[in-house]
């Protein structure tokens, strides 16, 4: 892609910034007040205590705001290859071995002798590799004693987990720049690999191009691959210090490591975990916890799973600690998780061990995320003006329409949320009908049929989708309410608008290359944001009597979940509702590009608004909240932004 324009970095100017920011080492809020009043979108999505990170861009903010761009490809060939693994399962079993042999390799000694000499500083940028950062968080830890096998077993797992977790991303970062050949490589025969580049390097760029096109078979085999291996890897270091020989050797080695640390080093024993008087019906504590991966014993994915990484960090902040996958001793007080972490009761048994503030079940949320279920909802109630005219396959099959123009473009999409990849374009009815024909009764029961936006409303030529924030909520109490979120997202899409369906990008705001994406903004027009408003309230207003029925289990407990409704307008300025999703992205998959400080925002307000109220017994904060008066919803009334 070029050179990078920004400028060289200069030891003197970060000597400067070095002193500037050494009153605010224990302080991280203080500094990156700093890099906010340069640039608070860089402020908002810095990884905290990365010192050197935060030094280098406040050097980068505060330089000469002319940059040139980065240096052109002009008069270059690229051909570019992304060496992968043919076996996922494999590559996981070679990273945990290659962990132990840097263990047997004397990483303990290493990392001690640098710190017992001043020559590592744990914030630096060596200092939070993986591996390194493992190590320290091990050796520094409060309160260390000898012989501690589990604290021994704990380090193996984070360490290995990290770096798998690492070579996931390293793929997912290649998965997401299409000019790289994928290329499967067996690492037992680099010269077969070696090969096989020099003899695609030396085919003309033409035909290089139309091979290149071809990696998608391999790209979607590891994908499939990560759907299998994701739940089903076992790794050998979950099975903890029993796969180390001669454990108490290796015991003694890392217990004089601990001993070498200096007292500088050392971390602070953690604040008591914060436990609520209420008990569940199992008869254990809730608590601020959460833990990461599957639990041993619930069987629950990680309670703030959908959270980024910021919004854990607000959670800490308020009291939350992350504890062992294995520890059943504690109940979570709150749960905002992924839809595959668990679906939740409103009430359940007896002895039941479920989150005193969680989701709702997702058999009614269902009816929300499922089009169909939806559009029928939304008819059944008469609120047939909310959804662009919406039919299930079969239905569209049977249909005689009216002024179809063989020109109107239409979709056919999966009845539930596939983040894009479900979701088919065609020109007049006519394609529709044929594709649904091709697929057959049982491959079209599946899906729905919808009419496109038309004509759509085009920002600097380019059709826009409205990604706003609902947050819906049922207290213990018998008291239902939903609220809508100030902040709502415009992302345009990728390629400019055309009539042509087969330009997916021109139609499907998730289509195309991440890097042709124009960065997504915040609406401005609040007569657009009263449409979205009344289209919410309608919406919940169709599902309403089939909230869950109280007393939940316990009678303590509340439901509380956000969702992601996704509009369209039309060019004369009316918002048409396109689906809802139960579980929406945060700051991740299709939202990856939308600025985290929108989402961190949003946490926050949830926090303030239901949860710690709950936990804490402070006065609610509506935040960015307003609420819906889901009970008065009537029709829309249309005004256009001037």
């Amino acid at each position: 892609h070029g050179e990078p324009d920004a400028p060289k970095s200069d030891s003197e100017v970060q000597v400067g910034i070095a002193e500037e920011l050494r009153p605010f080492q224990t302080k991280m809020d203080g500094a990156l007040a700093l890099l906010s009043a340069v640039s608070p979108e860089q402020a908002a999505s810095m990884t905290r205590n990365h010192w050197s990170r935060l030094t280098r861009t406040l050097e980068v903010s505060r330089g000469p705001r002319s940059r040139t761009g980065r240096a052109s490809r002009q008069g270059y060939v690229f051909k570019s290859f992304f060496l992968c693994p043919e076996d996922r399962h494999a590559l996981f079993n070679r990273i945990d071995g290659r962990c132990l042999k840097m263990l047997r390799a004397g990483l303990f000694e290493e990392v001690a002798h640098l710190l017992e000499r001043g020559s590592l500083d744990p914030q630096s940028t060596a200092g939070c590799a993986i591996g390194y950062r493992q190590v320290i968080d091990y050796l520094a830890r409060p309160e260390p004693h000898d012989r501690d096998v589990r604290a021994f077993e704990d380090f193996l797992r984070t360490f290995s987990f990290a770096t798998r977790g690492y070579a996931r991303s390293q793929v997912q970062w290649f998965a997401r720049d299409s000019d790289f050949f994928w290329l499967a490589a067996n690492p037992f025969n680099p010269k077969a690999v070696g090969d096989e580049i020099r003899r695609l390097i030396a085919r003309p760029q033409a035909e290089f191009e139309g091979l290149a096109r071809l990696d998608g078979v391999l790209r979607e085999r590891w994908a499939s691959q990560g759907r299998v291996t994701g739940a089903a890897f076992a790794s050998c270091l979950e099975f903890g210090s029993s796969i180390v020989e001669n454990l108490e050797g290796v015991l003694r080695t890392v217990d004089a490591c601990t001993r070498r640390v200096p007292e500088r080093f050392r971390r602070q024993p953690e604040a008591a975990m914060v436990m609520l008087t209420l008990a569940s019906p199992c008869g254990k504590p809730f608590g601020k916890v959460y833990w990461g991966g599957r639990h041993k014993v619930w069987g629950w994915g990680n309670p703030l799973g959908k959270l980024h990484k910021q919004a854990v960090q607000v959670l800490e902040s308020s009291g939350w600690c992350r504890v062992d996958e294995t520890d059943d001793s504690i109940v979570p007080a709150f749960c905002w998780p992924t839809r595959k972490a668990g679906d939740f009761p409103a009430s359940g048994g007896a002895d039941a061990a479920l989150p005193l503030v969680r989701p709702f079940p997702q058999e009614f949320t269902q009816r929300l995320d499922d089009k169909s279920e939806l559009a029928a909802h939304l008819s059944a109630a008469g609120f047939d003006g909310v959804l662009p005219p919406t039919w299930l396959a079969d239905d569209f099959m049977a249909a005689e329409l009216c002024g179809d123009n063989e020109e109107d473009i239409w979709f056919v999409k999966h009845n539930l949320g596939v983040k894009g990849h479900g979701v088919h374009v065609f020109a007049g009815s006519g394609a529709v009908k044929s594709r649904l024909e091709e697929l057959g009764p049982r491959g079209r029961r599946t899906f729905i049929v919808q009419r496109g936006v038309a004509p759509p409303d085009l920002h600097e030529g380019r059709k826009w989708m409205l990604r706003a924030h609902a947050l819906l909520h049922c207290s213990g109490a018998g008291v239902a309410r939903a609220y809508c979120h100030s902040d709502m997202v415009v992302i345009d899409h990728g390629q400019l608008y055309t009539e042509q369906p087969h330009v997916r990008a021109a139609h499907i705001s998730s289509a195309g290359n991440p890097k042709n994406w124009p960065k997504p903004y915040l609406l401005e027009c609040e007569p657009t944001a009263r449409q979205v408003r009344a289209l919410m309230e309608q919406t919940f207003a169709a599902v309403w009597q089939f909230l869950p029925p109280r007393p939940f289990a316990p009678p303590e407990s509340e439901l509380c979940q956000v969702l992601g409704f996704d509009f369209a307008t039309d060019a004369h300025g009316r918002c048409w509702l396109l689906e809802v999703n139960n579980y929406p992205a945060i700051a991740s998959g299709t939202m990856e590009h939308v600025d985290t400080s929108v989402y961190t925002n949003l946490v926050r307000d949830v926090l303030q608004l239901v949860v710690l109220p709950r936990l804490d017994g402070i006065l609610p904060v509506p935040g960015g909240f307003v609420e819906l008066n889901v009970q008065g919803a009537t029709g829309t009334t249309v005004t256009t932004c001037t």
